[in-house]
């Protein structure tokens, strides 16, 4: 009986007596060898699946190295009355501002006996914004951004939430 050049497969000629332990002997070898594939092909999927999930993970620390960096700062003012463009009101944080929110401690309240003008009770400035209003539109409050400082003015010190003596709360996010 001869066999086959790669796997030593039993091949039967014409004469030859057929037995059942050579179709073991050949089924025994063909399961090792597909066997070896199998493992060998699982090796090689692992490997593609773990390079994928690699980069994947690459992908994402790249991405996640821009998150969770806000910074927040929080503090109070009081008040001096002054206004207007040559004495603006301004705040200056250990980063560059995004958002900040100012709260006038006491809320809204009136600032003369004829009610005619109020203390404004908050402001929220997002960068890049320039000007900001109140009341419905009126009463502009120019708002100047520059790097880790913020500063604004209005036409009044209650406006430009900055009336005498009232103390003011912000929070800026940055």
């Amino acid at each position: 009986m001869d066999k086959t050049k790669h796997y030593q497969l039993n091949q039967w000629a014409a004469g030859d007596k057929v037995q059942r332990i050579d179709f073991n002997a050949d089924n025994a070898k063909i399961d090792a060898a597909i066997k070896a594939v199998d493992a060998k092909a699982d090796t090689r999927a692992a490997q593609t699946a773990l390079d994928a999930l690699a980069a994947t993970v690459s992908g994402h620390t790249s991405a996640l190295a821009g998150k969770g960096n806000c910074q927040i700062a929080a503090g109070t003012y009081t008040g001096t009355g002054k206004y207007g463009s040559a004495s603006p009101t301004s705040l200056t944080f250990p980063f560059q501002p995004k958002l900040v929110a100012i709260q006038n401690r006491a809320g809204a309240t009136p600032e003369t006996e004829d009610s005619s003008y109020f203390d404004y009770m908050m402001m929220v400035l997002v960068w890049p914004v320039a000007q900001y209003r109140l009341c419905n539109g009126r009463n502009p409050v120019t708002i100047t951004w520059s790097g880790n400082k913020i500063s604004w003015y209005a036409e009044s010190a209650p406006r430009q939430l900055n009336a005498s003596g009232r103390i003011y709360h912000y929070v800026a996010l940055g």
